[in-house]
């Protein structure tokens, strides 16, 4: 069921992206020859007014072949030819693609909110620090265990989801936080920069311990926990927050662990065996916090969409820049089996986690075609702007030199990302 949902998103988003160098040349009077989802070979195609449409085997691509793109055919005398057109109307059929896919990211963002999704009821919660590492950012600004996020920027904070709006949005460098501590108000200061530390900026927040959903088959429901039941002790741990939960279980490794927990205010007990979990490689018992369902009115969907799709696009860009100047692992770099999985994982969650997955994706396919690397979009774009600063169409042996390279590093990425998929999928 996964590669059947990740082959009809992968050919959604490819089709969506070759639809716009579709009409885009349709509407500057380019011919083209052909239109194929997939590379080949074919599984069928049909000739429709001109051109074939299309469907290949390998679903990872697609492409569009218009009249003198390539330069065996370019003729700057035909009129339907792709060499006779403009510098703007070129730039025009090259940009429409990602331009589609990018399209395709704001409504479906649009839609993740007005659909909805089920979130952490947590949510809905005041922001209580649960705890604070040592020698972290939170520990260095003065942050302690117990303090009550009041506002962000003079922004009242009510709840975690009004918590995370405000850190979203905020655009100084400086964020002035109101704390509350032992029922006095405590100003603080954070950088804006400390927040993208990969390692963490050094706080957990309070969530209450109580299970809203415990996994089929797994030890808690084996044990006979139930959802609604308030973990207060694994052990001799006390339990205040969901952090604790995760910080004893890890080390519980394979051994019985005794939990008690309230359940309709009485307190019980019970033995459970933690089981392996092999994608993490962490001891889980199978429990998950509380979720809820929530939706939004249009106006609220159509302004958080685009918010969403600006902090996306904002976060790919700055990831590229730490991945091209060394501060960022090209560990984190995934291909098909990694958006495979993303997309599979989605799909059992929900409708709203779903669009949301393939919202992000097709922002990514747009950013990535317009990289310029000369076997890609933005590569074309960027001999475009080329011949424009210097008045004249660039020679057929320089182009196509630069796209014999630009497509060796293009395959060489592919082949990188591939192997980083498979390192990953054997954990």
């Amino acid at each position: 069921m996964t590669i059947i949902i990740f082959i009809l998103v992968l050919g959604f988003l490819v089709f969506v992206h070759e639809l716009g160098h579709f009409l885009a040349a349709k509407h500057v009077g380019v011919d083209v020859k052909e239109f194929s989802i997939g590379f080949p070979p074919k599984i069928v195609s049909k000739i429709y007014k001109g051109t074939e449409y299309i469907i290949s085997w390998i679903p990872i691509g697609g492409y569009v072949k218009l009249k003198g793109q390539n330069l065996d055919d370019e003729n700057p005398d035909e009129p339907d030819n792709y060499a006779a057109k403009s510098i703007l109307q070129r730039f025009y059929i090259l940009v429409a693609g990602s331009f589609m896919n990018l399209i395709t990211a704001i409504i479906l963002a649009i839609l993740v909110f007005y659909i909805g999704q089920q979130v952490p009821a947590f949510y809905q919660d005041p922001v209580a620090i649960g705890n604070v590492s040592l020698n972290s950012h939170a520990a260095a600004i003065g942050l302690q265990k117990d303090d009550l996020i009041k506002s962000v920027n003079n922004r009242p904070i009510l709840t975690f989801k009004s918590f995370q709006k405000e850190l979203r949005q905020v655009q100084t460098d400086i964020i002035d936080l109101e704390i509350l501590r032992n029922e006095k108000i405590i100003k603080l200061q954070l950088f804006k920069e400390q927040l993208k530390d990969n390692k963490g900026f050094g706080w957990e927040f309070r969530i209450k311990p109580e299970i809203g959903k415990v996994m089929a088959s797994s030890a808690a429901e084996q044990a006979g926990l139930k959802v609604g039941d308030i973990i207060v002790q694994i052990h001799d741990a006390k339990i205040n927050d969901w952090a604790q939960i995760i910080t004893v279980l890890s080390k519980t490794k394979d051994t019985q662990i005794i939990i008690q927990y309230l359940r309709k205010g009485h307190l019980q007990s019970v033995t459970v065996n933690p089981k392996l979990d092999a994608d993490t490689g962490r001891w889980l018992i199978g429990i998950n916090w509380a979720t809820r369902y929530e939706s939004e009115d249009l106006k609220t969907s159509i302004t958080q969409g685009f918010s969403w799709v600006v902090m996306l696009t904002q976060a790919t860009f700055e990831f590229l820049y730490k991945l091209f100047t060394g501060q960022e692992s090209s560990d984190s770099i995934g291909g098909p089996i990694m958006i495979a999985k993303m997309v599979g994982e989605a799909a059992e969650i929900g409708l709203g986690t779903l669009l949301s997955r393939v919202s992000f994706i097709s922002l990514q396919l747009c950013i990535f075609n317009l990289l310029p690397i000369p076997a890609l979009d933005g590569g074309h774009i960027f001999f475009l702007l080329i011949e424009k600063l210097k008045r004249k169409r660039l020679s057929k042996e320089f182009r196509l030199n630069v796209q014999k390279i630009g497509f060796m590093v293009l395959m060489t990425l592919f082949i990188f990302v591939f192997i980083q998929d498979g390192f990953r999928l054997l954990g």
